[in-house]
């Protein structure tokens, strides 16, 4: 399946955040989208996935339009996961992730042994097999995120969007949900994720969209090609040292 995006355009007070921004996501990838506070990041991810029309540009999914799908058929094209998910009702883990099979469903049906067997599957693919009846709010924090990612994964959608899954995490949860996001994609998943650890980043993602830089201008492709020291001190007007696989910042600009 083909995921795209031609020429987007944002402004936001008469400042243009990005303009023709176009780039084609490849398949069994992880994108990162990167950039300084007030870029646009979340705008756009909403723009991929298909939550909120721009103004100029289009979105396509096998070239065509994203919102040529209606609201049902989208869900089942892309799962998207918003900052700060919080669920204020106490449900089991089980039930949390049978929500994404509600695009599945006939409307006021019940939950089948079908798509039960589904959601223990994606809980097993979160390693969180074991889980199906410990209450949401028991959950720690990584614990709490893979069960979001399980519950994008019973929708069966080729693309996940999640937008900055890891900000609250430590470190050592920070690094098992990227891991768990590179072996998804490795298995066939396409995945857009919003992230602020540049360092993580740098590590863990096949593609970047940079965005932040002068005149709303935007940059996509590999992440070794697009996180330069040049490009990431015209971002972020920090100074950076590459060395190997690990990035670090050292001053600011």
């Amino acid at each position: 399946m083909k995921f795209s995006c031609v020429n987007l355009e944002h402004t936001v007070f008469n400042r243009t955040l990005f303009q023709k921004l176009s780039a084609v996501f490849p398949e069994n990838s992880l994108t990162g989208i990167i950039g300084p506070n007030g870029s646009g990041k979340t705008t756009l991810l909403k723009y991929l996935a298909g939550i909120t029309k721009p103004i100029k540009g289009n979105v396509y999914i096998n070239n065509k339009d994203i919102h040529t799908f209606n609201n049902r058929e989208r869900a089942k094209k892309n799962s998207y996961l918003p900052q700060n998910t919080f669920i204020s009702y106490d449900l089991s883990v089980l039930e949390i992730v049978l929500l994404g099979r509600a695009a599945h469903q006939k409307y006021f049906s019940l939950w089948s042994d079908v798509d039960k067997k589904i959601a223990r599957e994606c809980l097993k693919a979160v390693q969180l097999d074991g889980f199906e009846n410990r209450e949401i709010k028991s959950l720690s924090g990584g614990e709490f995120q893979r069960v979001m990612l399980a519950r994008m994964l019973a929708g069966q959608t080729e693309n996940l969007l999640l937008d900055e899954a890891i900000t609250a995490l430590d470190i050592k949860h920070s690094l098992a949900f990227l891991e768990l996001c590179k072996k998804l994609c490795e298995n066939g998943k396409r995945i857009v994720l919003v992230i602020h650890q540049l360092e993580l980043a740098y590590r863990y993602c096949d593609n970047i969209l940079l965005l932040g830089l002068k005149n709303g201008k935007s940059l996509f492709g590999e992440t070794k090609k697009i996180m330069t020291k040049k490009n990431l001190t015209l971002a972020f007007e920090v100074m950076t040292k590459h060395e190997k696989d690990i990035l670090s910042f050292y001053s600011a600009k």
